[in-house]
């Protein structure tokens, strides 16, 4: 089967979209596809039956008015131009923004999330595209896949006219390779010991009240809080600013981006990972942390619950206080911490990018077969 898959999201620095648009693309052609990619990074090389397809480096989804209009004329007009000339049998849209409002061959969408239409204020522009664009996008796709069944939840809560049938579930993976090859490692930006979190610094990540509880410890000042994630302008100083109020300004520390060899080490190194977010559609630095066997703390939210079962100790997000009582039961229980890393690897070990492919190939050909009848 021949499967193009947009990848105009990918950059020198893939995380969240980019990372499942690489592992999903190297994972089809392990598993007999053959990979048409189209992306704009200079990193991205081809590799066994995977065939790269040069997209202009503005192709990405940009901020404001001016990179709609870019990425609107490359995906809809340019490369639905490129497609029939290559012609595949399916178009995979790793998201929503990858995707053609009229594609030329069966196109099936992934819908990782509906974050931005449950806080607008937070993403006015992605909630304007959720809002208005996504509609069209989904009522004309072949199928939608969602990564979770909290996300299916989500979409027919507010897309209320996508049919349950046109939506299957295929969870995400993990890349064991990484996680598997890093010793324990502070990786030059955590000394000493240190709680872990790992994401983008947006609003619904809940990284003030994380902060907040983290203020709240007792015990020695040694503990460190380090959060991964790149230093977004438009989130990081009020971040920084906040930490310096609670007055633990010296002991949060903002990594940036790190990439996957040095993340599997400091998942390894840290005392716990804690992933305060107040909306998932699924969740992979959880489970990374747990196939390290590093006690994970996560919000009570379906996604996560779904994920992780019951390999994590969960807390209210929205409760500052809980957060730390669960913060400090991982930090003096040892034997909590203990069962927390026994069932951490048994739980992460459901989740492969191999078995994630299967499952779309599958997917595509069943529907290919029924699209040519």
């Amino acid at each position: 089967m021949r499967v193009a898959v947009n990848g105009a999201i990918l950059d020198g620095t893939p995380s969240g979209l980019g990372t499942y648009t690489m592992q999903v693309s190297r994972a089809l052609a392990a598993a007999g596809a053959d990979v048409l990619l189209y992306a704009s990074a200079p990193g991205v090389s081809p590799g066994p039956r995977i065939e790269v397809r040069p997209a202009p480096a503005w192709a990405q989804l940009g901020r404001g008015f001016p990179g709609y209009l870019r990425w609107i004329a490359w995906t809809n007009l340019a490369l639905k131009r490129r497609i029939p000339r290559d012609r595949p049998d399916v178009l995979l849209a790793p998201g929503p923004t990858e995707a053609l409002l009229r594609s030329p061959v069966l196109q099936i969408i992934v819908m990782h999330d509906c974050i931005p239409l449950r806080f607008p204020a937070s993403y006015p522009q992605q909630y304007r595209f959720y809002r208005y664009a996504v509609p069209r996008l989904l009522r004309r796709a072949g199928h939608v896949v969602a990564v979770s069944g909290a996300t299916a939840a989500d979409l027919r809560r507010y897309y209320p006219d996508l049919s349950e049938a046109r939506v299957t579930v295929v969870h995400n993976g993990l890349d064991w390779k990484s996680l598997g090859a890093a010793p324990p490692s502070g990786a030059g930006v955590a000394d000493g010991p240190y709680l872990l979190a790992v994401g983008n610094l947006l609003p619904h990540k809940n990284l003030e009240r994380l902060i907040d509880a983290f203020a709240r410890l007792p015990g020695p000042s040694r503990l460190t809080l380090t959060i991964v994630g790149r230093k977004d302008r438009r989130f990081y100083p009020r971040l920084r600013a906040h930490a310096e109020a609670a007055g633990v300004g010296t002991r949060v520390r903002f990594a940036g981006y790190v990439g996957a060899p040095a993340l599997a080490g400091l998942y390894r190194g840290a005392r716990a990972l804690v992933h305060p977010s107040l909306s998932e559609g699924f969740g992979l630095p959880p489970l990374e942390a747990m196939a390290c066997a590093t006690p994970a703390l996560v919000s009570r939210i379906p996604a996560l619950e779904e994920v992780c079962g019951d390999a994590a100790l969960y807390f209210d997000p929205e409760d500052p206080a809980a957060l730390t009582a669960a913060l400090a039961s991982v930090l003096e229980d040892g034997h909590l911490r203990e069962r927390l890393a026994r069932a951490g690897p048994v739980q992460a070990k459901q989740y492969t990018w191999e078995r994630t492919a299967g499952a779309l190939l599958d997917l595509f050909e069943g529907l290919a077969a029924a699209d040519r009848r």
